[in-house]
Parts: structure tokens; sequence; C-alpha cells
């Protein structure tokens, strides 16, 4: 195992050379080599810090899930933080037979529609609670562990160079795995396999990267990395947003029943909810943005439309222009690329890529 186990449980040892073959995988970035290099000196508190993790299993496992008093606060908030921490949406929730009651966004390639969705089951609920006081005690820990050396010597190796992303993105996939090694994740799903369902890969990922970006010095300097490299299209973006802002909805291209001409500021909800995109760092805070604008633009624009719940992609994309134009983000394009590059597929996949996709090509058009 090697000298630095000498005063060091068993346990952590093996840990520790765990990470440091991991750290193999990734040896061409300096990040990896640092880590690797530097390990054996850091002080190890993970046996300590699981202890959070052991009462929080066994808290789930003793108390009965028929037992549980419905609370609509706590759930709704356990709901928020999934997905702010994930970037999923309710799609995604149904698809892990998790639905919740309400009006539910689905697409297909030419159409959005609304669809019912069941109540949520005391199961599901559970599951959404383990999942938020899991990432809490993850977000809360990482600030002080050994996990957040890992990231301190990421910060300090980080360079914008050409190959910035791909060092982003392993980092992303390297944490990922030091997070299910230290915290025994495969160990703990196999125990309590019924409320553990939604820590995932994908759940996981998007929740790690959220958290990285958290650190305003280290998303600025990917921020302004992406806007040099957008700066032509940002910069045509901005003028023809400052051309056109003063543009109604019918100047606009909108088809007729769904502009609004009696309202002074049509569609303003959704503009102010795009413009807060602006303050999320995260990629699954950004999602969480773009859903929520999408959810209340196609509100809208099925009152236009009366009981009829069908709308076409065509009537779509002029609303979106026009959301985009009048919130005045010259950096749409910077957030756009955040949210296609940082979440996973499965996210991409849904509702929400559908809706970032045709952000993008209603200001391209």
């Amino acid at each position: 195992m090697g000298n630095f186990c000498f005063q060091e449980s068993q346990e952590t040892c093996e840990w520790k050379q765990e990470i440091i073959q991991l750290c193999k995988n990734y040896i061409s970035f300096s990040w990896a080599q640092t880590i690797q290099s530097q390990i054996t000196n850091l002080e190890t508190i993970r046996e300590i810090q699981l202890r959070d993790i052991y009462l929080m299993n066994a808290s789930f496992q003793t108390i009965k899930i028929e037992s549980q008093v419905e609370d609509a606060t706590i759930n709704q908030k356990n709901l928020k933080k999934f997905y702010r921490r994930t970037g999923l949406s309710e799609q995604q929730l149904e698809q892990n037979d998790i639905s919740f009651s309400g009006s539910l966004l689905s697409d297909t390639q030419s159409y959005i529609y609304h669809e019912k969705a069941c109540q949520i089951s005391e199961l599901s609920k559970r599951s959404m609670e383990y999942f938020a006081h899991f990432t809490d005690i993850i977000k809360y820990q990482i600030k002080t562990n050994e996990i957040s050396h890992f990231i301190k010597f990421f910060k300090e190796s980080f360079q914008t160079d050409e190959t910035y992303m791909d060092s982003f993105k392993s980092f992303v996939d390297f944490l990922y795995l030091s997070v299910i090694s230290y915290y025994k994740i495969l160990n703990f799903k196999q125990e309590i396999p019924k409320y553990s369902s939604l820590i995932n890969k994908d759940t996981l990922i998007n929740f790690i990267t959220n958290c990285l970006l958290q650190d305003k010095e280290l998303y600025e300097k990917l921020f302004n990395k992406i806007s040099e490299e957008l700066q032509d299209k940002c910069y045509q973006t901005k003028k023809m947003m400052i051309e056109n802002q003063n543009l109604s909805t019918r100047e606009m291209g909108i088809s007729r029943e769904f502009q609004f001409i009696e309202e002074h500021q049509p569609y303003l909800q959704a503009i102010r909810i795009l413009q807060k995109v602006q303050q999320k760092q995260g990629p699954a805070s950004k999602a969480k943005v773009i859903l929520k604008m999408s959810q209340v633009i196609t509100l809208c624009m099925s009152k236009g439309r009366g009981k009829s719940l069908l709308l076409a992609t065509d009537d779509m994309l002029p609303v979106l222009r026009y959301v985009i134009i009048k919130s005045q983000i010259y950096d749409i394009h910077v957030h756009i690329f955040i949210l296609q590059n940082l979440l996973t597929q499965n996210v991409l996949s849904s509702n929400l890529g559908f809706f970032i996709t045709s952000l993008q090509a209603s200001i391209e058009q």
C-alpha cells in the first residue's frame, strides 16, 4: 500500500490507492498529476464524514413509508432542489416512475402540448427526500473534506487554452467517480434501492457540475473563455437585439392569435424569467430558468388558442425570438453553449433540450 498507510486505517489506505489508480486515466491533465502526487499527504476525514451518510441511511430504513405524514411544503422544497441540482424536468421524473399533479410539458419534433400527470406516490416523495438530503450532505462536505482539495488542485491548474472544455469535462467525470468511491454510493444503493433510485450518474454529474460552477472565479474563467470564442456571434446578436428591441409582437411576425396586442407588454413574465439566466452559474440552474420560461410561454400561447392544446413549432419560434430580443441578453449564445455542452444527454434529449435548440434557432432566424 505504501508508507502513507502507517497511521491510517486499511479502508483509508485502500481509498487513497483507488484515487491514485483513477488519476492514471486522466494523467494527461496537470490536475490529475497533482492529485496523484499529493493525495498521500492529505489528512483524511472520510470516516468521520461518512457518519452523516450512515445516519441518514439508517433513518430512511427504520421509518416506514406508510407512516409518513405528507408535508406539501417539504415535498415542494425537495422537488425544487432536484430540479435545480440536476437540470431534469418533470418529464424525466415521470420516466423514473415519478410524476406530479398538474401540467407536464411534453414535445415531439414538430409540436408541443400539455398532458395531465397523476399524483406523486409516497415512495417517489421519499426518493425525492433522499436525494435532497444526500446532496445537501455532499454539497456541505465537499467544501472542507478531501474532495475539496481535488477541486482546489483543479482550479489552480485550469487553463483556458484549446483543451479547456475537455479538461473541465474530464475533471467533472473524475469528481463523479471520486464521489462514488468516497461515499460508497454503490454499497448504499444496494442497501436501500427503493429510496436511492434518483442517485445515478446523470443526476450526480449535473449536480457536481452545478456545485463546481458555484465557484465564482471558476465560473467567470469558463464564461469569459466561451464569450471570447463566441465574440462575433454575440456581437451580431447584440446588434440585432438593439435594432429590434422596440418591435411589437405583430411586427415580429407572431401569429395573430398569439400577438396579445391589447396587453401593454405581452409575455412580460417570460421575459423576466429568462433574464434570470444571467444570475445563474450552474448549467442545471440555468436549465431550470429555461424550463420555467418555456412553460410560461406555452401557457400564454394556449390562452390565445383557446381550448386547443396543440402548438406548432412554427408558431413558437417567433414568440421565443420576441422574448429573447425583449430580454436584451446580448450573450445569450454563451448561456446556450453552457447548457448544450455541460448538461448530460438525458436532459438534452428531453423537452428542455427541445427548447434550448429552439432558443438558438429563433435567434438565428
